[in-house]
């Protein structure tokens, strides 16, 4: 088991278009080699069963968390190791070839909406617009059953 954050970039932010490069060009493309922090967003915080940092890159390509709103875990991603057994706590920067390890501040990134904006109609009431918590449970109670949100 693993406590992990994933961080990605946010095209909006990117303006050196370095989203999907791997650690060596990013020199090149930004003019210094450590990841900027204030393009990333952290998009997803928890626990997974997994024990390796390959473990995770598995999970987060084949088998995503139902509250997992990224892209499948790619180059130039970052993952938080909180807490592990057998991966020093850190952060990894996902690499063409496996995982490095590099300095990071994530105070300098932002965290996405765990909220999303759905419209609700129900019989004999006017539509309405709230905002809900995103996670798969808050979805299944509001519509009052079973979904899935793949």
């Amino acid at each position: 088991m693993m406590d992990i954050c994933i961080y990605q970039i946010n095209g909006e932010r990117d303006k050196n278009r370095v989203s999907f490069m791997e650690y060596e060009a990013l020199p090149k493309f930004q003019g210094t080699q450590e990841p900027n922090p204030e393009i990333y967003d952290r998009i997803y915080e928890g626990s997974v069963d997994c024990s390796t940092l390959e473990g995770v890159y598995e999970k987060f390509n084949l088998d995503h968390p139902a509250e997992f709103r990224g892209h499948s875990l790619s180059v130039s991603d970052i993952v938080e190791v909180v807490k592990a057994e057998s991966v020093k706590p850190g952060f990894y920067f996902c690499d063409s070839f496996g995982f490095k390890q590099i300095p990071f501040e994530p105070v300098k990134t932002q965290a996405t909406s765990k909220t999303i904006k759905v419209v609700m109609t129900e019989p004999g009431q006017h539509a309405r617009a709230p905002e809900i918590d995103s996670s798969l449970r808050v979805m299944q109670s509001v519509v009052g059953g079973a979904m899935d949100v793949s």
